[in-house]
């Protein structure tokens, strides 16, 4: 009897570890975790604590891996860009009150497309597009010309110029170079953080 228990117990255990590896990365947690509204205070909070790491008492690049990380987590867990427009968003502190005043959006989109285009992409717990066809028009050059550069030539920068050229045509107007050089650095760090290089 012992043995007819332990044996079914193995096989319960088998069945379900060879199942986990067909889900979606993180689609457990997100099927009886943190709602819309959640992903999306967490997504704003952590983009603010991008722009302001010293206030958070940590470094700029501790601040970017976690923004990143929580933008890769809401996309597996189904957030759209139509989530962080109408969910109530981020506290008084920030003098916010709804998610159409969070300008962290093209942040969050970049790190969307860049899931996308990664050698092995994250798996979505939702068929909704993450990010609306006029928004992928406008950057996936953008971040196309990165994942290129990462992935075929395993570079770990992107000329500015030839960025801000690319913006100039997708969306009639170049941010100054720090913007943009902060928007490939997130790209980049969604790259690696999805498919590492080793360097």
């Amino acid at each position: 009897m012992d043995r007819a228990r332990a044996f079914t117990r193995n096989k319960l255990r088998a069945s379900s570890s060879h199942g986990a590896s067909t889900r979606p990365r993180g689609c457990v947690s997100c099927r009886s975790g943190p709602s819309s509204r959640d992903l999306a205070l967490s997504v704003t909070r952590t983009y603010d604590t991008l722009q302001n790491p010293a206030k958070s008492n940590v470094t700029y690049s501790q601040s970017l891996d976690e923004f990143v990380r929580v933008a890769i987590n809401a996309y597996e867990c189904g957030l759209m860009m139509d989530h962080l427009m109408a969910e109530g968003a981020a506290g008084e502190a920030e003098g916010r009150t709804i998610v159409e005043d969070f300008e962290g959006l093209t942040e969050v989109g970049l790190v969307w497309i860049s899931i996308s285009l990664a050698r092995v992409p994250d798996r979505r717990w939702s068929k909704s597009e993450a990010v609306d066809a006029s928004f992928d028009r406008r950057w996936r050059g953008f971040v196309k010309l990165i994942s290129d550069a990462y992935f075929l030539k395993r570079m770990a920068w992107y000329p500015l110029q030839k960025l801000q050229l690319e913006q100039l045509v997708n969306c009639s107007r170049a941010d100054p170079p720090d913007i943009i050089a902060e928007r490939a650095r997130i790209v980049f760090t969604t790259l690696r953080a999805l498919n590492p290089q080793g360097y």
